[in-house]
């Protein structure tokens, strides 16, 4: 956990070495380097131009900005010492906005803030949603932090933008793998009704992350399998079965930012179609991806 937000656009070109403090925040892929200034706009962090160097200076000119001209919110500082009655008061003392800066709502999550006065913070700031040194929104910060009540007010008060759900953080990974991989279904029902893409960069879908667990003992297959069956029930409306020419059924997942699909496993000829069944087909297709060893004959 770290108290500065950073800048970079892709995980692709991520270290974790390498941390910038915020310059140009990006409200689409198109305006990369224009600053938005509307009240509750929504930002990821993108590089400055000028290459290495420009970012550099930029990141040098943002932190003496910062200390020269921009102190620390008081609100901030009742955050990062953990002092919820004090940013209580400061609420209380004021029906205005509160002076803040783009870390405020950022620090609070990272920090543990109650539901109860997350819902009060954000009613008095700017809605503004950066990235911290592990390229990390506000999303992945309240599934991290099992903050689901967070994580509602969040999806229904912020005008977020399909980029910022499905934003991946230095291990690749989106606000909704996290949800999967910890099998919170509320949380997971919650970033899919958003919109939340169910395939990510690396076209593993909400599946691979779902059955990631199922293998460390029987209950955690168990629990996998439970997961999976809800889901495939839950999202039928986006599974493609399709036959080809071998008379097998192939089982595909459309991906919704591109209109594209990704196959989940293919049934043979004959195969049943059963909810169970194709459960146990997937979680041992995925854990045969990911070279683990099948626990074989489960029970449905």
């Amino acid at each position: 956990m770290t108290d500065s937000p950073t800048t970079l656009s892709s995980a692709s070109t991520r270290s974790s070495s390498t941390k910038f403090f915020p310059t140009t925040p990006r409200s689409d892929a198109s305006s990369q380097g224009s600053r938005l200034s509307k009240e509750g706009s929504i930002s990821c962090a993108v590089p400055a131009k000028g290459g290495f160097a420009g970012r550099m200076r930029d990141a040098v000119s943002s932190v003496f900005r910062g200390w020269l001209f921009e102190p620390v919110p008081a609100i901030n500082q009742a955050i990062k010492m953990h002092n919820w009655t004090e940013l209580d008061a400061l609420l209380k003392a004021d029906t205005g906005m509160l002076a803040s800066n783009d870390e405020t709502l950022l620090l609070a999550v990272e920090y543990g803030i109650s539901s109860e006065l997350f819902n009060k913070l954000i009613a008095r700031v700017d809605k503004k949603i950066v990235l911290n040194t592990e390229y990390r929104n506000i999303l992945h910060v309240a599934v991290l932090k099992d903050q689901l009540g967070i994580l509602t007010s969040i999806l229904e008060n912020f005008p977020l933008k399909k980029e910022e759900i499905d934003y991946d953080d230095q291990q690749n990974k989106t606000a909704l793998c996290y949800a999967a991989e910890k099998l919170n279904m509320d949380m997971v029902n919650s970033l899919v009704n958003a919109g939340a893409d169910l395939i990510d960069a690396k076209n593993k879908t909400i599946f691979h992350w779902l059955a990631k667990n199922s293998q460390k003992d029987a209950e955690s297959y168990q629990r996998c399998l439970k997961t999976v069956r809800c889901f495939i029930r839950g999202t039928a409306n986006v599974l493609i079965y399709s036959q080809n020419e071998k008379g097998e059924t192939e089982l595909r997942i459309n991906r919704s930012s591109n209109n594209t699909n990704v196959t989940l496993v293919t049934l043979p000829k004959g195969a049943s179609r059963d909810v169970s069944d194709i459960a146990i087909a997937l979680i041992e297709q995925i854990n045969l991806e990911n070279s683990f060893v099948t626990i074989t004959n489960p029970t449905k």
